[in-house]
This record gives C-alpha cells, sequence and structure tokens, in this order.
C-alpha cells in the first residue's frame, strides 16, 4: 500500500477502512472468529499510515493523511467495541512505537493517529502495558514509555472530576 501513489493511497485506505468497518457492523460474528486477518489488516493499514505520514515524505499531502488517520480510528473504535482485543492489541501498539522510530510524523498525523494508539492502550490494560514495558527494546522502551505518559496524563480515566 505503500507504493502507491499520493490520491490512489488515499483512495485505497479509505475504501480498506470502510470496507474492514463494514464487516465489523454489519458480521460481527464472523469478524470476532477473523481476529488475526483483521489484525494483519489493522497493522498493514497502521504501517502505512504512519509511512506516509512522516514529516519528510512528500508523496501524498499531509491532509489526505489526517483523513486516512481519521478513518483508521473509527475502524480501531469499531475493533474494540465488537472484537475483544485484551490479548493482541498490545501487539499493535508495539508496530506503532516501532514505526515512530524511523522518523518524525507529521503533527496533524499524530494528532490524528494517537487517539486510535489510546484506544489500544484502554484495551491493553495493566497486563498489556507492562508487556510492553519490558519486551520493547530499549530504544523503543523509552518511546513507549513516553507515549505512555502520555496517555496516562491526557487521556486515562482516572475517575476525578
Amino acid at each position: 500500500m505503500q507504493s502507491l501513489p499520493g490520491k490512489t493511497f488515499a483512495t485505497a485506505f479509505h475504501a480498506t477502512c470502510r470496507v474492514l468497518t463494514s464487516l465489523l457492523q454489519h458480521h460481527t460474528k464472523v469478524a470476532r472468529n477473523a481476529v488475526p486477518s483483521l489484525m494483519a489488516c489493522c497493522r498493514t493499514l497502521l504501517v502505512a499510515l504512519v509511512h506516509e505520514g512522516r514529516q519528510n515524505k512528500g508523496s501524498v499531502d499531509s491532509a489526505d493523511v489526517v483523513l486516512c488517520a481519521g478513518d483508521f480510528e473509527r475502524l480501531v473504535a469499531a475493533l474494540v467495541q465488537k472484537v475483544d482485543l485484551t490479548r493482541t492489541a498490545a501487539f499493535l501498539v508495539a508496530e506503532y512505537v516501532s514505526e515512530l522510530q524511523h522518523g518524525t510524523l507529521h503533527p496533524d498525523v499524530k494528532k490524528s493517529l494517537v487517539p486510535s494508539v489510546y484506544l489500544l492502550l484502554d484495551v491493553c490494560g495493566m497486563h498489556g502495558s507492562k508487556l510492553l514495558g519490558t519486551a520493547l527494546d530499549p530504544g523503543l522502551r523509552e518511546i513507549y514509555k513516553a507515549l505512555h505518559t502520555d496517555y496516562s496524563r491526557y487521556h486515562k480515566y482516572r475517575g476525578k472530576v
């Protein structure tokens, strides 16, 4: 998907997200039986999105990538609602952290993409967070710690008003 030219990438990304979201909404039973395939699709979409959303990448307009990030967030929200990702969400977060190591995201893209990663961290829970904190390489661990600190500070519900 990363090798597609500008507008074609955005069109293919939107179409893929819509198909997967429709599958989750209208064929939930099938989706629950196909979690590995769904996770592989989400991984591919996430890698392509981060790759195209880098600051030094110029093949796709950042506004189009921001729209793609919004589609990805809707896909992740549907995935979290319909399928039990307790054991597998950590792997998507690890993939995101791994891709961040290769380059800096455009600020608008990051702003649109981070909420979907926070949704995945919500599903991971304490066990998944500890798994990520220990299983990642030392360089990736620092990126993850910064992400988790932002998640705890700005997103995680603590029960206080």
